[in-house]
């Protein structure tokens, strides 16, 4: 039999093409009230008012809309503490104090995050793919003026002992108005770009006995054909069988745990007031 395959957090799933009406691009999704928190909203194709379901969430998995937000909090964390980074090192030069400024890039808490994480896209792309070339871009054009800025400690010390101190601090606001700045438009790019994420989703358009709604996924790989199944190890109720293909585990997922409270009726019902 014919199934369409696709990843989720790395994991790779399918369900049958027959059962496939298309893939889209994610649009504008109007929220409908009283829905279970799988349950995004509705999506008009082409005409037809359909629901659109959060795949992660009817997994059990922390959304992907949400991971993006978290993300983004995050990464304005690490952009208020570089700011606070530079004041706290001219603060304590002029003040006459050590310096205490954290000097190794690697063990900021943005250091501490950001090598793993460029590996975990390299290692997603070189999987499968599917890692995000537009992040990985973006985030490659940090380590440069991340370094610089840490580096700078050192500079600024040997300044200090040389009894350059207006100097020092001369380079420290050159150093804040030129490189601090290039990292905070890196920062800002970043942002853009995880909001832009959402208009190259993929949500698949299910036809199911008559009945189509969306499931969003994070990438889709091909078609396979999948002949032996197995239902034993399940770790998800969304997963009805499992089987192995060219030595990769593939999850079918059971279609009608998305749909099965008759929500696409229940939608259409609320459909002239929400969208």
């Amino acid at each position: 039999m014919l199934y369409l395959s696709f990843r989720i957090l790395n994991e790779k799933y399918a369900v049958p093409v027959m059962d496939v009406n298309e893939s889209v691009q994610f649009s504008k999704v109007t929220k409908v009230p009283k829905m279970p928190d799988y349950v995004l909203g509705v999506m008009n194709l082409r005409g037809k008012i359909i629901p659109v379901y959060d795949t992660r969430v009817r997994m059990g998995l922390e959304s992907i809309y949400e991971e993006r937000k978290h993300l983004i909090e995050m990464m304005k964390q690490r952009e208020r503490e570089h700011k606070a980074w530079i004041e706290q090192l001219e603060r304590e030069v002029n003040e006459g104090i050590p310096i205490s400024v954290q000097r190794d890039p690697q063990m900021c808490e943005f250091g501490r995050w950001y090598h793993p994480y460029m590996e975990k896209l390299k290692e997603s792309y070189q999987r499968n793919g599917s890692g995000n070339n537009v992040l990985f871009g973006i985030l490659k054009k940090f380590e440069k003026p991340h370094n610089e800025i840490h580096a700078l400690a050192e500079r600024v010390e040997e300044m200090i002992e040389r009894g350059e101190k207006e100097q020092a601090i001369s380079l420290i606001r050159h150093t804040h108005d030129t490189i601090l700045h290039e990292l905070i438009q890196h920062f800002e790019s970043f942002y853009k770009a995880l909001e832009d994420l959402v208009h190259r989703d993929i949500v698949i358009i299910i036809n199911r006995f008559d009945t189509l709604f969306g499931i969003t996924v994070d990438s889709i790989d091909s078609t396979i054909e999948i002949n032996e199944y197995s239902e034993d190890s399940l770790t998800s109720e969304v997963v009805n069988a499992m089987s192995i293909v060219n030595n990769e585990t593939i999850q079918i997922l059971d279609l009608e745990t998305f749909n099965h409270q008759n929500i696409s009726s229940h939608i259409h019902t609320q459909e002239l007031e929400t969208v």
